[in-house]
């Protein structure tokens, strides 16, 4: 079809620009190896990493020789290294050239098919390819109009392809979102999705929880709505998830690190931000604590969560204009309306009440899984609205 051509076309630009970002990286230059932007830090650290697995597994820490690296998501980097072992390509190319274009492209794909089974238009598939690749949320008002950043673990989705790991978790999440419904009639696809989601959370942590969370909702469904689960292939599905889950992610993660019941700190963190200093929100906080004033300290923290919206989620949050379609019977009709609803949540909900044990602040990415699945919902509201205001003639 001539749209499928579009499509096509739109994913090959989007994948081609999003892979320029990091495609000047790892070239040899007259000062040595070029390493641009923030792939200076965080290209280097992985290109040592995918070397090290030649030598060591699991692998030792790229800082300090013969401690081994542990409380890790570290599966993208070993599948790049075995690449480099089989086939012998530079791990420079690889990491930066290579696979930049193959994951943008699985991501884009993966965007395709689950909007096709929330069943929007092709106006709406379109936006949302647009708007996973490179809308960036409203990062840039501090930076254009107060000269100061906004420092959290969230990065604008133009700038995901500087955390590859993130891109091919969250295409993988939307693979396993599109193909959880189809599993309860089929060994084969419960199989695959066990085998994709089973080592997700190695992959990326964030949107492997959240792939556990989705089995377990769909689950729940599947038992509210036949008042048993008694398809085995999903049963299949979600016992092979457990177990492969249990043997990659363990091993190497057990007992490195965990969640902390942390209500809304996260947003505190957002308050102490320097752009917003002017304001003494972390000094009106502790005295509103002093003095138990909880009505202030509820109407702050809903300040800041809404800031944040604004700041992180950007146009996306245009979804609010259709807010109340997920009270009508139509929208619970289609599962995959409730699992896309649900991995949202989740995605939010969990940073809003937990932080990590290390690295606190990390915890930030779930947000960031969040924004890139909301893609598709936008793009359903700004279709609507644009269709709506054209059949009026605006």
């Amino acid at each position: 079809e001539k749209y499928d051509y579009a499509l096509i076309g739109l994913i090959s630009v989007c994948s081609l620009l999003y892979s320029l970002l990091t495609f000047f990286s790892g070239w040899m230059s007259v000062h040595g190896i070029q390493f641009i932007g923030v792939n200076e830090a965080d290209g280097l650290v992985h290109v040592s990493r995918i070397k090290n697995f030649a030598d060591f597994f699991p692998p030792q820490h790229p800082g300090l020789a013969e401690i081994p690296f542990r409380g890790y998501h570290y599966f993208y980097d070993f599948l790049l290294s075995q690449f480099h072992e089989l086939f012998r390509f530079s791990v420079n190319d690889l990491y930066f050239r290579n696979f930049s274009i193959f994951i943008s492209v699985l991501f884009g794909t993966s965007l395709i098919f689950v909007s096709r089974q929330l069943r929007l238009s092709k106006l709406a598939t379109i936006v949302s390819i647009i708007l996973a690749f490179v809308t960036p949320g409203f990062v840039m008002i501090p930076r254009f109009f107060f000269h100061k950043e906004i420092v959290l673990s969230i990065l604008g989705p133009g700038n995901y392809i500087f955390d590859p790991s993130m891109i091919l978790g969250i295409a993988i999440l939307l693979v396993g979102i599109y193909l959880i419904p189809k599993t309860v009639n089929s060994w084969k696809i419960s199989i695959i999705v066990a085998s994709l989601l089973g080592v997700l959370s190695q992959i990326k942590v964030y949107t492997g929880i959240i792939g556990i969370i989705v089995i377990c909702v769909y689950g729940l469904y599947l038992l509210i709505k036949t008042k048993s689960i008694n398809q085995k292939p999903y049963v299949l599905m979600g016992g092979l998830t457990a177990i492969l889950t249990v043997i990659t992610f363990l091993p190497n993660n057990f007992g490195s690190g965990s969640f902390i019941w942390a209500p809304f700190l996260f947003y505190e963190h957002f308050m102490r931000q320097v752009v917003f200093q002017d304001s003494y929100w972390e000094v009106k906080r502790l005295i509103f604590i002093e003095h138990n004033n909880v009505p202030r300290l509820v109407l702050m923290y809903v300040q800041a969560i809404c800031l944040f919206a604004i700041y992180a989620v950007g146009i996306k949050l245009v979804i609010f204009t259709k807010m109340f379609v997920v009270l009508k019977k139509k929208f619970w009709s289609n599962e995959y309306n409730i699992i896309l609803l649900m991995a949202i949540f989740f995605s939010f909900l969990i940073p809003s009440f937990f932080i990590q044990s290390v690295s606190v602040f990390d915890i930030g990415q779930f947000f960031a899984v969040a924004i890139l699945l909301l893609s598709v919902p936008a793009a359903y509201t700004i279709s609507w609205l644009y269709e709506k205001n054209r059949l009026i003639g605006i």
